[in-house]
C-alpha cells in the first residue's frame, strides 16, 4: 500500500508540475526529474515509464481540450481528397492519323463542416480545364510549364431530418435534402451512359429511403425515392429563357443475406427545352460525341439494375461480384428532319433513324481496399447520338460521349491502403459516321476513325 501511495503521489505531482509549467518546461526537463527520482530510488524503472505515459496522456488531453475551447469552429470539420497521375494513349485505326500520348493529373480536395446531427455544409476544389467542362477534372501536362487552374467542384449544404420524420413515419430509414453544386445524387441510379463520374449538378434534391421489411441474418427490403431540380442555364434577360432538368426516381433494394442484394431503379429525366439551348450554343453537333441537330428534346426514361453477391472462385477464394445493366430511351427524340422510317428522305445517308437508345451491361469481381488486394471489371457501353444529352455522358468512351459503343476493361491493385494502381482499356467504335448539320455539305462525323483503342494507367493517392 505504501508503494502504491508513493507512486500515485509522484504521478500526481509530476502531472501537475508538467501542466503548470507547460509553457516553459520541455520534455527533457520532465525526463530529467523522473530520472532523478529513479536515482534516489524513490521510483523504480517501471514506475518511471508508467509516469511518463500518464503525463503524455494528460498533456495530450489537455492540449485537445484547449484547442477545442479556443477554436470551437474546428469541431466537426472533416476533409478528404485525392491526387491522380495518368498516362493515356490513343491508338487509331487510320494509318494516316498519328496516335496520341499524353500525361495528365487530377487533384480534388474537400472540406465539410457538421454543425449537428441534421446540418452539414462543405465545398470541394478540383483541377480542370474550364468552366464549360462538366465531365472532366483532368489537367494535361501542356502549355510550356504554365500554371494550372483550380475550380469549385462542389459547394453545398445538406439537411437530414431523419429522426424527425421517423416520428411521423416509423418506416423511415433516411431523409436528405441537399442544395448547391452537389455530389451527383443520381450517380447510383445509372451508369455513365447517363452521367460521367465527374459531373456535379447544380440545384436541389430530396432523397428518401424507407424500410419495407426487416428479417433475420441481415436481410431487409427498402424503398428508395429521389426527386431533383437542377439549373442548366439561367438567362437574366428572359430570352430565350431559363433551362432546367427535373429528375424523378423510384427504386427498391432487397438483401437476403449480408453482402447479397439486388436493386432495381427507374428514373425519368425531364430536360426542359434543353435541345433548343444546345442547338443555339453549337454544342449539339456530334463531331465529338454530342447529339444530332434534328433531335427535338430530351425526355429520358432510364432503368438500372444490379446484383451484388459473394461466391467462391477456384484460384482466389471467395470474392465479391457485381452484375449490372442500364437502359435509357429518349421518348422525345423526334425523327430526322420530320422523316419517318421507310421514308425516301432516309435514302440520304445523313438522315437516319432517331438513334434514341443507350444501354450498358457489366460485371466486376473484387472490392480492393487493403494493400495487395485487387479487382477486375468489364462493361459494354452503347450510346446512340440522341439517347440523352451528350455533354454529360461518359467522356472516356473513345473520344467521348454519344454516338459511340465499345468495351471497357479495368483492373485495380492496391499498393497501400490509400494508394491504388489502375489500368483501363477502351475498345470503341463509332455507331454512325454521318451527321445532320442543316445545310452543311460535310455529312461526315469529324474526329477519329471508326475504331479507337484508348488505354489509361493511373496512380491514385487518397487522403
Amino acid at each position: 500500500m505504501h508503494t502504491f501511495k508513493k507512486l500515485y503521489a509522484a504521478i500526481v505531482a509530476l502531472t501537475v508540475w508538467a501542466g503548470l509549467t507547460a509553457p516553459v518546461a520541455s520534455a527533457s526537463q520532465v525526463d530529467a526529474l523522473i530520472e532523478k527520482l529513479v536515482e534516489k530510488k524513490i521510483l523504480t524503472r517501471l514506475d518511471a515509464e508508467t509516469i511518463r505515459a500518464e503525463i503524455e496522456t494528460a498533456q495530450t488531453k489537455s492540449f485537445k481540450e484547449e484547442i477545442k475551447r479556443s477554436n470551437s469552429w474546428l469541431d466537426g470539420i472533416t476533409q478528404k481528397g485525392d491526387a491522380r497521375l495518368r498516362y493515356e494513349a490513343f491508338s487509331r485505326e487510320n494509318e494516316d492519323t498519328s496516335d496520341r500520348n499524353r500525361l495528365r493529373f487530377r487533384i480534388r480536395w474537400g472540406v465539410e463542416k457538421k454543425f449537428n446531427d441534421e446540418w452539414k455544409a462543405g465545398f470541394r476544389l478540383a483541377s480542370g480545364t474550364g468552366t464549360n467542362e462538366a465531365t472532366s477534372t483532368n489537367q494535361s501536362f501542356d502549355g510550356e510549364f504554365g500554371l494550372k487552374s483550380v475550380f469549385f467542384d462542389q459547394a453545398y449544404a445538406k439537411y437530414t431530418p431523419t429522426n424527425r420524420v421517423k416520428e411521423w413515419i416509423p418506416a423511415t430509414d433516411m431523409v436528405e435534402i441537399g442544395g448547391g453544386k452537389v455530389e451527383n445524387p443520381y450517380a447510383k441510379w445509372a451508369t455513365s451512359i447517363i452521367w460521367d463520374g465527374d459531373v456535379t449538378p447544380e440545384g436541389l434534391y430530396l432523397a428518401y429511403d424507407a424500410n419495407l421489411w426487416t428479417g433475420e441474418n441481415d436481410s431487409w427490403w427498402k424503398l428508395h425515392l429521389l426527386d431533383g431540380y437542377f439549373v442548366l442555364d439561367e438567362d437574366s434577360n428572359l430570352s430565350p429563357g431559363d433551362h432546367e432538368m427535373w429528375g424523378h426516381a423510384i427504386g427498391t433494394t432487397y438483401q437476403w443475406a449480408k453482402n447479397h442484394n439486388a436493386s432495381l431503379k427507374f428514373t425519368y429525366y425531364d430536360w426542359q427545352d434543353y435541345a433548343a439551348f444546345l442547338k443555339s450554343s453549337g454544342a449539339l453537333a456530334n463531331n465529338l460525341g454530342g447529339n444530332d441537330r434534328e433531335v427535338e428534346d430530351f425526355k429520358v426514361v432510364n432503368f438500372y439494375g444490379e446484383v451484388n453477391f459473394e461466391a467462391p472462385t477456384m484460384l482466389w477464394g471467395t470474392q465479391a461480384f457485381k452484375v449490372f445493366g442500364d437502359y435509357a430511351h429518349n421518348t422525345d427524340a423526334g425523327s430526322p428532319l420530320g422523316a419517318t422510317s421507310g421514308s425516301t428522305a432516309l435514302s440520304n445517308p445523313a438522315l437516319r433513324d432517331d438513334e434514341d437508345d443507350a444501354f450498358s451491361i457489366g460485371v466486376s469481381m473484387g472490392k480492393p481496399k487493403e494493400a495487395g488486394e485487387w479487382g477486375i471489371g468489364y462493361e459494354y457501353l452503347h450510346i446512340e447520338a440522341n439517347a440523352t444529352p451528350g455533354v454529360f455522358t461518359e467522356s472516356d468512351l473513345g473520344v467521348g460521349h454519344n454516338n459511340n459503343r465499345g468495351h471497357k476493361l479495368s483492373y485495380k491493385y492496391m499498393l497501400h491502403k490509400n494508394i491504388e494502381l489502375n489500368f483501363t482499356a477502351w475498345l470503341v467504335e463509332r455507331i454512325n459516321k454521318t451527321k445532320i448539320t442543316y445545310g452543311s455539305s460535310d455529312l461526315t462525323v469529324n474526329g477519329d476513325d471508326d475504331n479507337l483503342i484508348r488505354t489509361q494507367l493511373d496512380l491514385v493517392y487518397k487522403f
